[in-house]
């Protein structure tokens, strides 16, 4: 039978593939969006006059925000209170207690800045967690720190499988769509099919019956 430790450390391993593929299908999915717009507007709009769907309105979204600032610690403190008066599950708490033990920038004024940096970012996301009660991302962040893992009942362990199941719902629905399946199909005349019936799906010339 596996020891507590061992069997977080499978949830988190499960927990964090599954996030990593999930990262990946978006991003796949977003160069299969940009293809998609070029032959649209090429399609529809070969004169350049009309740009229904606009490749770089992410691109310029983006670049139009400003950079978030480094939070000061009176910002920290005050998210730190609004995390932890709520109602939680002690586990959450005591988990996030010693994870701020170590990671609180209050505690890295003698460390490098390399180091302060990394714990910076793993007390955020921590905090994060926190507040959306993410127990596998407290329990990742504790891993990164050195902490032992507290041990975990029925209830938790139902919450992460129900976390890991919704992720497998997304990869499932991502990887359903027309543009996923036209963008990775490996037959040119199945490409093309697919890309057809796209077109005809979004047709955007008055009287036409999708």
């Amino acid at each position: 039978m596996l020891d507590n430790k061992r069997k977080v450390e499978l949830l988190i391993l499960k927990n964090y593939s599954l996030k990593k593929e999930l990262s990946m299908c978006k991003d796949i999915l977003r160069e299969a969006e940009k293809e998609f717009s070029k032959i649209y507007n090429k399609t529809f709009f070969p004169e350049g006059k009309q740009n229904i769907i606009n490749e770089n309105s992410t691109e310029i979204e983006k670049s139009s925000k400003r950079p978030p600032e480094r939070p000061k610690k009176a910002d920290y403190d005050e998210q730190i209170r609004k995390a932890t008066k709520k109602k939680k599950d002690e586990t959450f708490k005591k988990l996030f207690k010693s994870i701020a033990l170590k990671a609180h920038p209050d505690r890295l004024e003698n460390v490098s800045d390399f180091e302060k940096e990394q714990k910076e970012g793993i007390f955020k996301k921590s905090l994060a967690a926190m507040e959306s009660e993410d127990l596998l991302t407290l329990l990742e962040m504790a891993r990164r720190l050195d902490i032992e893992p507290p041990q975990l009942q029925k209830r938790h362990i139902d919450k992460v499988n129900k976390e890991i199941s919704e992720i497998k719902k997304e990869l499932k629905l991502i990887k359903s769509t027309y543009l996923w399946v036209w963008y990775n199909s490996e037959n040119e005349d199945e490409k093309e099919r697919i890309l057809n019936e796209l077109l005809r799906k979004v047709d955007p010339r008055p009287g036409h019956i999708n």
